[in-house]
């Protein structure tokens, strides 16, 4: 069987294209704002307000991740565990992972589409 250079690199360099755009899929704040918006309402019924942090707020887009802080608003009903746990079973959340720390929880949640993240800081102001 003869291969023809010229189709061989062409289909190369459209496999290439392809794994770049699926690589670098990018943030941009008109994306991201409805996820934030479900993710605060979750957050509130934990004791938390959600502030946006980083690039996607400096810039308006990341190619990295989207970064939040949970601020702790009522220590009363704040459960980091119960939060993470409910925003896990929106339909754009594949899975999180967590890091415990003395004065807070970070974690990581990782979207469906397996190119997007979610860098999460949990603050808690109280002593409890």
């Amino acid at each position: 069987m003869l291969f023809n250079c010229r189709d061989v690199r062409a289909g190369y360099e459209e496999q290439l294209e392809e794994l770049r755009q699926n690589a670098v899929s990018m943030w941009t704040l008109n994306d991201a704002l409805p996820l934030i918006r479900e993710i605060s309402a979750i957050a509130l019924r934990h004791g938390f307000s959600v502030a946006l942090y980083g690039s996607l707020l400096d810039r308006g887009e990341s190619e990295k991740d989207l970064d939040l802080f949970f601020v702790e608003q009522d220590p009363e009903i704040c459960h980091v565990q119960g939060c993470l746990d409910e925003i896990r079973e929106l339909p754009e959340i594949h899975h999180y992972t967590t890091h415990d720390c003395p004065s807070e929880t970070i974690a990581v949640i990782w979207l469906q589409d397996h190119k997007h993240h979610i860098d999460v800081q949990f603050r808690r102001l109280s002593t409890r």
